[in-house]
């Protein structure tokens, strides 16, 4: 079964990799490509949410929060469906990145100023 993502993006046991000459040659520059992805989207997403949401229920509500991208998940590939709003591969970032912030939460690093908050203190 294949099927199409909203951007396009084929997924499936029939789906082929574009090959082009930006494509990453080696498992440790495409490992680079997807957490430099997940860095970014995690600190867009903290300067729009702050550390509250987090904080109100801490690493479990970050599971519940898990638990809901793989509810989307499963729903995606069981039915076939392309997403309407956010790609498949968006879904997996976030899932990662919950997985991130619970490790942060239980260090005791969930909460701290973003960078520039810093610098200008």
């Amino acid at each position: 079964m294949t099927w199409i993502d909203s951007d396009g993006t084929r997924y499936g046991v029939d789906a082929t990799p574009p090959l082009d000459d930006a494509a990453p040659r080696s498992f440790e520059e495409a490992l680079g490509l997807v957490l430099d992805e997940m860095r970014d989207l995690m600190i867009r997403k903290q300067r729009d949410y702050g550390p509250g949401n987090i904080l109100d229920f801490m690493d479990y509500g970050v599971c519940v929060r898990a638990n809901d991208k793989m509810a989307r998940l499963r729903n995606l590939y069981k039915s076939g469906d392309a997403p309407k709003n956010e790609t498949i591969d968006d879904s997996w970032i976030d899932l990662a990145n919950y997985a991130v912030i619970a490790l942060m939460v239980r260090r005791g690093h969930w909460g701290l100023p973003m960078a520039e908050d810093v610098r200008h203190a």
